[in-house]
């Protein structure tokens, strides 16, 4: 299993926690002093999951970057994200 379906797998146990915390479900399972825990539990699971799953999969900006050597006719110390144009006479 990789992170991710680990990660998806965290979302969504975390959103049937709070599914059945939400309703009168969960006093088929535990006792009615548990609901604000069972809540809790729940909603921090939802959000370890996102959290986890957005760090593992960086956004549009980290994966469009340009990491490779400069165009032709760019000098050296040009940074590597910006297009440069070569030199006119």
């Amino acid at each position: 299993m990789n992170r991710d379906t680990g990660n998806v797998l965290l979302v969504l146990l975390g959103g049937a926690v709070l599914r059945i915390s939400v309703g009168d479900t969960y006093l088929r399972y535990v006792k009615s002093t548990l609901q604000i825990p069972l809540i809790l539990t729940g909603a921090i699971l939802v959000l370890l999951g996102l959290v986890s799953l957005w760090r593992e999969n960086p956004g549009r900006s980290a994966r469009t970057r340009r990491t490779g050597p400069p165009s032709p006719g760019c000098p050296r110390r040009a940074p590597t994200t910006r297009r440069c144009r070569p030199a006119t006479r």
